[in-house]
């Protein structure tokens, strides 16, 4: 390699670091911005999450015995007793369900208490 070319060549990396100095320091002089705490987790369970038009054809969904249709509906003998899991038939069945938090323990809890009776452990 010539001499013109490594000097050529050490005039850039010169140049670039000459450059990339006052960018790092810049930059480190930055404040962090935080995080704004008022954004929700959308890993949290949301008690209030419907997933309109997601329909289970299950027994969480609308034709199930947790439904409009069954036992906790208006013609159910369960009427107006707490429904196990709450609105979650007609907004997405079972997903909606697990989605707001519920898993088998509090299910069964749900259907122990809308029986009138107080959950094992309580």
């Amino acid at each position: 390699m010539s001499l013109r070319k490594r000097a050529s060549a050490a005039s850039a990396v010169i140049a670039a670091l000459a450059i990339a100095a006052p960018l790092a320091s810049a930059n480190a002089a930055i404040p962090s911005i935080p995080a704004p705490s008022s954004l929700p987790n959308p890993l949290a369970p949301n008690p209030n999450l419907c997933l309109q038009g997601v329909v289970d054809p299950g027994p969480f969904g609308p034709l199930g015995p947790y439904g409009p249709s069954g036992p906790y509906g208006v013609n159910g003998p369960l009427h107006g007793q707490q429904n196990p899991i709450g609105n979650a038939a007609t907004c997405g069945g079972l997903l909606t369900y697990i989605l707001r938090g519920g898993n088998l323990t509090s299910f069964v809890n749900g259907n122990v208490a809308s029986l009138g009776a107080a959950p094992a452990g309580q």
